[in-house]
């Protein structure tokens, strides 16, 4: 199934300012969060959970955990599409 979350992920779809494509896009945000925190251990967690968009989680999980989590990355990134 398609969930059509990975573009606001990669931050290739920036937040809209438009207040009718804004709910839509929250409503994505939010499902993409939950997806990407169900996927953290609670140690990794910590490491996300002041973060505001789900954007902000992956670029700081990126930074964090880089090249060593090339093969998680390919599996929330099926999650996401």
């Amino acid at each position: 199934m398609n969930k059509n979350l990975w573009r606001i992920v990669d931050g290739k779809e920036p937040k809209p300012t438009d207040l009718t494509k804004l709910v839509e896009w929250e409503t994505r945000d939010d499902k993409a969060k939950a997806i990407i925190g169900l996927a953290l251990s609670d140690t990794e967690l910590h490491y996300v959970d002041l973060e505001k968009s789900s954007h902000e989680m992956w670029e700081n999980l990126n930074k964090t955990f880089g090249a060593k989590a090339v093969n998680a990355k390919f599996s929330l990134k099926l999650q996401l599409f």
